[in-house]
């Protein structure tokens, strides 16, 4: 791309943590992000997992939540660098929750699938957009 990492972050007005790296561009160079379809899988995986925590009151929940690490981190291992990270950092939040008796029966999995997903897609448009916007800047600057 012809602007730097600077104008793009703060195009979208990313800092610290949520800010793209030289690694992220470069991953959106070789492979543009896409619009991913709904998890549909995952979600069914999360659905079973939060309805044995509700019928096991929460005993159950330990032990998948266990197996659901892995599932999720198949999950995220197919995602964009910057969509990874943040995706990654509320599941390590739904991930302990899932540890807390009782409060893990909270479909706590299923809303973070539901949630993640919404995120992404958020995440994607706003990048996608603000690319798009900024080509369109530097087209009408050099014209």
């Amino acid at each position: 791309y012809p602007f730097g990492l600077s104008e793009l972050n703060n195009e979208l007005g990313w800092e610290g943590d949520e800010a793209l790296t030289e690694d992220d561009i470069e991953e959106i160079k070789v492979n543009p992000p896409k619009r991913p379809s709904f998890p549909i899988l995952v979600l069914l995986f999360a659905l079973v997992k939060d309805f044995s925590d509700i019928i096991s009151f929460g005993v159950l929940g330990i032990f998948v939540n266990i197996l659901g690490w892995f599932v999720i981190r198949i999950y995220l291992f197919g995602k964009v660098g910057f969509i990874k990270k943040v995706l990654y950092r509320r599941f390590v939040f739904t991930f302990i929750l899932g540890f807390i008796p009782i409060i893990n029966m909270i479909p706590e999995w299923s809303f973070f699938v539901v949630r993640g997903y919404s995120s992404e897609i958020k995440k994607i448009d706003q990048v996608l957009e603000t690319i798009e916007s900024l080509i369109k800047k530097l087209a009408k600057a050099g014209a």
